[in-house]
């Protein structure tokens, strides 16, 4: 719903907008990081808004457990992701990067870019609920108990830039990593990997973990769903 903005509120946001042109006119230069002010801006005309965003709202738990965000697709290439990621100060793993850049016949650009614009929901499931024979396999088949569906790996950067490293620890039971068990990406090597957050060392990270159907998952960490849309 659209609303009309008047009176002091609108005041108080022009004058804003007029002092953030008037720092950016400045004969000795802008003072801040001009391209995180550029992905901000993108942000708020897209209307994302950081009392949402990275450790400032609350995440829901749905009658399961499993924890819920909606995320907002963008249809960028591995490369663009990585210097997004790093435009906002964060770190793109070695191994992430080689997922991001891949040019095999899964790759990150081929098969796993979201659309421009549109809202995801996205259920993110404790590890701990799964306590025995935590492989991707029976991860995944928890999941469609739920009718949830694999993520792509479009999906983890949004993740990463959505869910912080402070709200991993204090709201989401102190989880160490949201993996997304998307169709594997080879890495230069050719070993299967999949996109992941991570908070060790407290780095905010998007990393690439190894992943083959029958191997399991350590303690400590949460695994990344799309929930289906309903309806037309």
């Amino acid at each position: 719903m659209a609303t009309i903005v008047t009176g002091e509120l609108y005041h108080s946001i022009d004058g804003k907008l007029f002092e953030i042109k008037r720092q950016l006119r400045q004969k000795e230069g802008y003072s801040f990081n001009s391209n995180l002010l550029n992905l901000a801006l993108q942000e708020l005309v897209e209307g994302r808004f950081p009392q949402e965003l990275g450790g400032n709202h609350l995440i829901e738990k749905n009658k399961h457990g499993h924890y819920i965000i909606t995320v907002t697709g963008l249809n960028l290439t591995g490369a663009e992701e990585e210097t997004r990621r790093k435009s906002m100060g964060g770190e793109v793993s070695v191994y992430a990067h080689q997922v991001l850049t891949s040019t095999g016949p899964n790759s990150y650009d081929a098969k796993h870019r979201l659309e421009a614009g549109k809202q995801y929901q996205i259920a993110i499931v404790p590890g701990n609920l799964v306590s025995k024979n935590r492989t991707t396999r029976n991860l995944q088949a928890y999941g469609a108990s739920f009718g949830y569906q694999n993520v792509l790996a479009g999906h983890m950067p949004r993740i990463r830039e959505t869910v912080s490293n402070k709200q991993m620890e204090k709201q989401m039971d102190g989880i160490w990593y949201i993996a997304g068990l998307h169709d594997t990406i080879e890495d230069s090597g050719g070993g299967p990997r999949v996109l992941c957050s991570d908070r060790f060392d407290g780095v905010s990270e998007l990393d690439a973990s190894w992943d083959d159907p029958g191997d399991e998952w350590s303690d400590g960490g949460a695994f990344a769903f799309l929930v289906p849309q309903v309806g037309p």
